[in-house]
């Protein structure tokens, strides 16, 4: 902690004379909820926003932590456009709560921006099914293309999750299932409104969750359904969806995890 502050302390002495610029951060803090020490990397991206009348340049970006790994353009960013700074955690190795920084220094002040990803990183759980056993239960994901919602029947990760879910029903104490979506504000064209779409994409997911736990042979009432988040985010839309089709897509998904007792 105390390299980090003395690098930000030589970052703004040595910016004391650059132009205020403006760079905008919707979002500053995220938080992964549980997370498992064997599920691998997770990764968040924060938006940003040029806010100023000249270019702005992303310098460098310091973690707090080797097990937090940076990731973001060096391209100058113009007026108005947007581009995403990356978090990616490794929960490997740490498990409890944890609380990271990433340190933006930019051209856009003589001030770095402080983003923060939290969580709570929780050991391994298996259970008994026969001889065999099962690891706890990955959450799902899938981002969309635009005005897209629903499951392939081939998505690999989709069938991963219902098989690992089916693994725990019947739960004596039940199982939770928590779903989140999200649609940009890129107008839509096949829905009533934006909020219309998010709402869509997690009806659709949860009607394919039900589908898919009948298809094994379970019983869908022992599951219990939690309608997270459902909204709409990301960037406003300046008539720019081909030049900032990627941006927006990052704001266009579905996601759920299981909670089991």
């Amino acid at each position: 902690m105390k390299n980090i502050l003395l690098i930000i302390l030589m970052w703004s002495a040595g910016l004391s004379n650059v132009a205020a610029q403006k760079a905008i951060f919707p979002e500053r803090i995220h938080d992964f909820g549980v997370i498992y020490e064997d599920s691998g990397s997770v990764k968040h991206g924060f938006l940003m926003i040029n806010n100023s009348n000249g270019d702005i340049v992303i310098n460098q970006v310091t973690a707090s932590c080797g097990c937090t790994t940076p990731d973001w353009t060096t391209d100058p960013i113009p007026p108005g456009d947007t581009t995403i700074v990356w978090a990616v955690y490794d929960p490997k190795g740490h498990p409890g709560p944890f609380q990271k920084q990433l340190i933006v220094f930019s051209t856009a002040s003589g001030e770095p921006e402080i983003l923060q990803i939290t969580g709570t990183v929780e050991s391994p759980r298996r259970v008994r099914s026969g001889s065999q056993q099962a690891l706890v239960v990955e959450p799902y994901e899938k981002f969309y293309t635009y005005d897209k919602k629903g499951v392939p029947d081939a998505d690999p990760s989709f069938n991963k999750f219902i098989t690992a879910l089916a693994t725990y029903l019947p739960a004596p104490k039940g199982v939770k299932v928590i779903i989140s979506s999200s649609a940009s504000h890129v107008p839509t064209h096949r829905y009533p409104s934006n909020d219309a779409l998010a709402k869509s994409r997690a009806d659709a997911l949860k009607a394919k969750i039900v589908e898919e736990l009948k298809k094994r042979g379970v019983d869908p009432a022992s599951v219990s359904f939690e309608f997270e988040q459902i909204a709409v985010q990301g960037p406003a839309y300046k008539n720019d969806f081909i030049e900032n089709k990627k941006v927006y897509e990052q704001f266009q998904y579905v996601k759920a995890r299981a909670v089991i007792p």
